[in-house]
């Protein structure tokens, strides 16, 4: 597997000074399969649907972002919301606790099924602790598909 190269842009480990949460929060996650098909050195091209999150993706090194999936789900304080993504990616998040400065705190596991002597076996493809600010969206990337990487966009509504 590739190195994570953009893996994640922000990454923090819970700290003592954080609050549980009290309340479920709605985790709304977007998953996009990025390429390059050489559309040109400023021309980036975005499906329909990636509007709300082009602003996060432009940065990215692709030129083409295609939408796999848009889901959403309300969980209460520890539980996990686990989202299928595709066959091979299943992506694990658990909220946590919130920092003073507002960030959510969440868990966030994306196991990988891949191919091995003739067997499907599934293995760990990142497990991170994150901070999700409200309004804005994580970026999760590095993670390999044919032609290209799936990018997960996170974000938290109370």
């Amino acid at each position: 597997m590739k190195t994570l190269g953009f893996a994640i842009l922000l990454t923090a480990l819970v700290s003592p000074g954080d609050q549980p949460l009290r309340d479920p929060v709605t985790l709304q996650v977007i998953a996009v399969h990025a390429t390059n098909e050489n559309h040109g050195k400023s021309e980036k091209v975005f499906d329909s649907g990636l509007e709300n999150v082009r602003k996060a993706l432009e940065g990215l090194s692709f030129d083409t972002f295609h939408k796999l999936k848009s889901t959403s789900k309300t969980v209460k304080p520890a539980e996990t919301a686990d989202i299928e993504i595709d066959d091979t990616y299943t992506l694990h998040v658990t909220p946590v606790a919130k920092d003073s400065e507002e960030r959510f705190r969440v868990s966030v596991v994306i196991d990988e099924t891949i191919e091995k002597d003739g067997k499907k076996e599934t293995r760990e493809a990142l497990n991170a602790t994150c901070a999700v600010v409200p309004g804005k969206h994580l970026v999760l990337g590095g993670l390999n598909m044919p032609k290209g990487q799936l990018v997960l966009l996170l974000s938290i509504a109370e």
